[in-house]
């Protein structure tokens, strides 16, 4: 990570489902101006709401993000195109899955007076 140029590494070995606190120490370092790196995007983000989550928080300071495994730097227009793509799809996604969910609910498991296919 030196060769990228960073003035200060953040790392943690944790397992998938404990706490991480090195990557919001990392956000919490970065100032207007800073763009932070990392090395893939599950070392920094959980999910894809995750991730978005925690872009809104880095563009409310100023601070881009760059994702070396995917070569997306939201420094450029491409990298913010990009995000804004992988953004979408989860809301679409989201959108849907709830669509589902309100489908299930409002479905009777079994019709009534009727037989069981």
């Amino acid at each position: 990570m030196k060769t990228t140029g960073a003035e200060k590494l953040f790392s943690e070995n944790v397992s998938s489902v404990a706490p991480r606190k090195q990557p919001e120490a990392a956000i919490e370092f970065a100032c207007e101006g800073d763009t932070l790196v990392v090395t893939k995007i599950d070392r920094l983000a959980r999910s894809v709401r995750h991730l978005c989550e925690i872009v809104d928080r880095l563009q409310a300071k100023g601070v881009a993000l760059r994702i070396l495994n995917m070569n997306l730097d939201t420094n450029d227009a491409t990298g913010k195109l990009m995000l804004q793509i992988i953004g979408s799809i989860a809301e679409f996604e989201r959108s849907i899955m709830f669509s589902r969910q309100l489908e299930g609910i409002a479905k009777p498991l079994y019709p009534v007076g009727g037989a069981v296919a």
